[in-house]
């Protein structure tokens, strides 16, 4: 549990416990088509893919020590501890008033929202999310072996970077001298997940 956490927990419910991994009920509302917010009633409501949401079964009331997120493609994929304690916080049950102090209290440590669109709720790292976002879109697209629009940043050792949805990716030689200076879509050869390094052709 965070400092900033066990500081608010005295001020909260304390007839709920507050264990890491513990499901709890939230409303989940479409936005668009692939895309939900999720409103746990602690905090700014927050947004997600339908990969995202998984359903806890009712024999279940916990998790095994890690929350995950569950792929379509490889059926689950493990956060490391450090990264998970960044995307989610354990969730306390109180009135609106404390709920409302916890979640100015919790934008003014951590960064409200950048830009947010009329009629869109507020959601916290949003940076974080578009990020998270457009690399499942660009590994969807390396899936089906699609090209995608990008241009060349800087020549490297090796090759060029190439600015590709946000993230900067790799482009050997060899690959640079066979193509046309003039096209700007670039196919993507391979993905490391873990190190979130992409090489272009």
């Amino acid at each position: 549990m965070s400092i900033y956490m066990s500081r608010l927990f005295p001020k909260s419910n304390s007839s709920l416990s507050l264990c890491r991994g513990t499901a709890i009920k939230s409303s989940v509302l479409r936005l668009r088509e692939d895309t939900f917010v999720l409103d746990t009633g602690v905090g700014s409501p927050r947004m997600c893919t339908q990969d995202q949401l998984t359903r806890v079964p009712s024999s279940t009331t916990r998790f095994e020590n890690n929350v995950q997120f569950v792929d379509q493609s490889s059926r689950e994929s493990l956060m490391k501890r450090k990264n998970l304690e960044r995307f989610f916080i354990d969730i306390v049950a109180g009135d609106a008033v404390m709920k409302e102090r916890a979640a100015s209290k919790f934008n003014d440590l951590v960064g409200c929202s950048d830009v947010v669109k009329a009629g869109e709720p507020h959601i916290l790292l949003p940076r974080r999310f578009r990020l998270n976002l457009a690399w499942s879109e660009l590994t969807q697209i390396w899936r089906r072996n699609a090209s995608i629009k990008g241009f060349i940043l800087d020549k490297v050792r090796g090759g060029y970077a190439v600015g590709i949805a946000g993230f900067v990716s790799f482009m050997p030689f060899k690959r640079a001298m066979a193509r046309s200076n003039s096209n700007h879509r670039y196919t993507v050869e391979r993905i490391n997940n873990k190190n979130m390094n992409v090489v272009v052709f």
